[in-house]
């Protein structure tokens, strides 16, 4: 990943987690008015995020072809499992592990 996607990966990861925690503390942000442009936000940069995110899979050599879909599959299923994708494979040159 580039310098931008991975900024960009940090962001929408920190925005899920603010909207949710925004969410869940802030009552009145589960207005109609308030909850559904945060909510229209937070789908836009998780697209970005998940585009990025499977770009960077089925680019990355070191990958078995069954790894990359055993990852796209989890991370379809479980959007938690990104920050373990991140962490083990994304945020590390596609060279090394």
């Amino acid at each position: 990943m580039s310098t931008f996607e991975k900024l960009y990966c940090l962001f929408a990861v920190s925005f899920a987690f603010g909207i949710g925690t925004l969410f869940a503390l802030v009552p009145e942000s589960r207005s109609a008015g308030l909850l559904f442009p945060l909510s229209l936000c937070g789908l836009l940069v998780n697209v970005g995020l998940m585009f990025l995110v499977l770009k960077d899979i089925f680019t990355r050599n070191q990958l078995a072809k069954t790894d990359k879909y055993i990852w796209t599959c989890i991370l379809l299923v479980c959007w938690p499992a990104i920050l373990f994708y991140l962490s083990l494979h994304g945020f590390h040159k596609k060279g090394t592990q």
